[in-house]
């Protein structure tokens, strides 16, 4: 097996118990994004550009990918529109896993970060597909759903707008005025 796979995974996992998180990857920390830069920002740039598709022919190597070009990008991006330039692909690469019942080869926090790209996406139909998912791990689940009556609400994230170079609606400004905490806040 790569040794940068295992690397990621270690990288991903350590600290995380049964049906919980690293927390780091739910808060914005400066100092956790620059060890993903320093320690996988040359690995990021070659998921980013095809160079690791490789990585999509065994469970292990397909999970670090979506995590590389998921997690990986939402942190070292962000703020920024190309926090999102993966998301079509991360979100093919995690159907992959999915449609190969590769994600329950996997413990129930290893597995959901085949579920998140589904929950990063502004599609509705992925967002319900997403909540079927979370919904069978019995964690996460509000998060899935809150993901969710935003995309109902407004069709995308507004918190996005700016990075992405969207308009807003009166009715966005409104909501993006109001104290928000968690993933409605970046």
């Amino acid at each position: 097996m790569d040794d940068q796979i295992e690397e990621v995974l270690a990288f991903c996992f350590e600290c995380v118990v049964e049906n919980e998180m690293r927390e780091s990857w739910c808060v914005q920390d400066d100092a956790f994004d620059a060890e993903i830069l320093r320690r996988f920002g040359e690995v990021h740039r070659r998921a980013s550009t095809g160079e690791l598709d490789a990585w999509t022919e065994t469970p292990k190597s397909l999970l670090a990918l979506v995590i590389v070009l998921d997690q990986f990008s939402h942190n070292l991006m962000y703020c920024s529109a190309a926090a999102f330039a993966n998301d079509r692909k991360t979100l093919a690469t995690a159907e992959l896993a999915i449609e190969k019942d590769w994600d329950r080869k996997f413990r129930v926090p290893d597995r959901v970060y085949f579920y998140l790209p589904h929950e990063h996406s502004e599609d509705l139909d992925v967002q319900r597909g997403c909540l079927g998912l979370f919904s069978k791990t019995k964690m996460g689940t509000e998060y899935a759903e809150a993901h969710m009556k935003h995309i109902k609400r407004f069709g995308h994230f507004p918190h996005r707008h700016a990075v992405l170079g969207r308009a807003n609606t009166p009715e966005e400004d409104e909501y993006l005025a109001q104290p928000r905490e968690g993933f409605e806040a970046g």
